[in-house]
């Protein structure tokens, strides 16, 4: 949680539909991107458009989901750990 300010000029990463309306959400600037949206970059698919959106037009999404990545890491901590 926290709050942004901008201090220069950059566009939106995405606009995220709500009740209102699309709305832009997060930030970016050259090749810095940012945003508050928790899990953006675990879908493959928003991955896939995102690169596409980069100029990264040979990029192919990991065949291991990143949920999947992150809970192998997550258990190798946890063999780690408990033999300490």
């Amino acid at each position: 949680m926290g709050v942004t300010t901008r201090i220069q000029r950059c566009d939106e990463l995405v606009l995220v539909m709500n009740g209102e309306g699309n709305k832009p959400e997060g930030c970016r600037r050259n090749h810095v991107w940012g945003s508050y949206l928790h899990g953006l970059f675990e879908s493959p698919a928003v991955r896939s458009e995102l690169a596409a959106i980069a100029g990264l037009h040979n990029y192919r999404p990991a065949r291991v989901s990143w949920r999947a990545h992150l809970q192998r890491i997550y258990d190798g901590w946890r063999k780690h750990w408990k033999g300490i």
